[in-house]
């Protein structure tokens, strides 16, 4: 099954991906992750369904901003080339 997703670098600590599997038991339930050297690690995180690209981007900024740094801000990143498997 393949999966769209976004990422995101969140206050410049980490990375976060957002991934929507199209099908299996989460088909269309976006699921994050944060990624960690060559390995992903889901989070506790439940994400709303249905949401535009900006507004994901508010709501993970909203759930991690007790990482925020001065002088960083949460940026949307470009997709990570990879087989899109999730």
């Amino acid at each position: 099954m393949t999966a769209d997703t976004m990422r995101f670098s969140v206050f410049g600590l980490f990375i976060v991906g957002v991934a929507t599997p199209c099908g299996g038991r989460l088909k269309g339930r976006p699921v994050a992750f944060i990624e960690a050297a060559d390995q992903c690690r889901l989070t506790d995180l439940l994400l709303p369904d249905k949401l535009e690209a900006n507004a994901m981007e508010t709501y993970i900024g909203e759930k991690f901003a007790a990482f925020a740094v001065p002088g960083q801000r949460l940026v949307r990143l470009q997709p990570q080339a990879s087989s899109g498997q999730l």
